[in-house]
């Protein structure tokens, strides 16, 4: 007479693949909102100048400044960042900067290049 017995896995071994499972789907999920916030116009980068609009002289950059009378433009406080448009190439945002953002030279923050009104946002470290 032939036995069949069956082999359960280990239970550490189960226990183990599911958080393995778990990390992977939380990796792809993080890949997924940093895929769709590219896609919004998030870039990250790093403050360069602080300064009234006036002050600011960049050649080629994409430029809120425009989006305002120029009276204004020379006179409000605006945020020069430099971000990589491609691994191999930086660009360059003139942003608003509000009265509340405490944004010093040389901050790493991510920075919109479709929306003007959207506040630069700190990256920790």
């Amino acid at each position: 007479m032939i036995s069949s017995t069956r082999r359960r896995p280990p239970e550490g071994g189960v226990a183990l693949a599911l958080v393995v499972l778990n990390g992977l789907l939380q990796g792809c999920a993080g890949l997924l909102d940093e895929r769709a916030r590219f896609l919004e116009g998030w870039r990250p980068g790093r403050v360069v100048q602080i300064d009234q609009g006036a002050a600011i002289h960049v050649r080629i950059a994409k430029d809120c400044r425009k989006m305002v009378a120029p009276d204004a433009a020379a006179r409000d406080r605006y945020v020069l960042v430099r971000y990589s448009e491609t691994p191999s190439r930086c660009a360059y945002r003139v942003a608003p900067l509000s009265g509340a953002e405490t944004i010093e030279v040389g901050d790493r923050v991510q920075v919109n290049i479709q929306h003007c009104h959207a506040p630069l946002a700190m990256i920790g470290g």
